[in-house]
């Protein structure tokens, strides 16, 4: 999981030089080429890293960067930002995965739990 994020804030670098913000980024566009390279996709909502988007807002509602919901600008953070959401979000489902696969585990939920306010 470290590597795919790795891989993933590596290709938003790349995308931000070449002066674009992707704008969606969530676990649905991380793809896999193999089970070692990680690429991204659909880049329907990406835009110029100059252009600022005003008063729209698109994308995924859970992964959307507090600065894009601000309408203040946006950059290789904001796509930094979706990334981690996401990689946050693959962390608890696999925690609950493990917890359900060993009862010993449980212990270790209850604390990601708390973490995330009990939710």
């Amino acid at each position: 999981m470290l590597a795919a994020g790795i891989q993933a804030a590596q290709g938003l670098r790349a995308a931000y030089a070449k002066g674009l913000i992707h704008r969606d980024v969530k676990p649905a566009n991380i793809l896999f080429a193999d089970e070692h390279t990680a690429k991204i996709g659909d880049f329907g909502l990406a835009g110029v890293a100059a252009e600022k988007a005003e008063n729209e807002i698109w994308g995924t509602p859970y992964y959307v960067a507090p600065e894009r919901l601000n309408n203040e600008p946006e950059d290789f953070r904001s796509d930094i930002f979706a990334s981690e959401t996401g990689q946050g979000e693959a962390a608890q489902r696999l925690a609950e995965a493990a917890a359900k696969a060993k009862p010993e585990y449980q212990s270790e939920m209850s604390i990601l739990k708390a973490g995330r306010g009990g939710n």
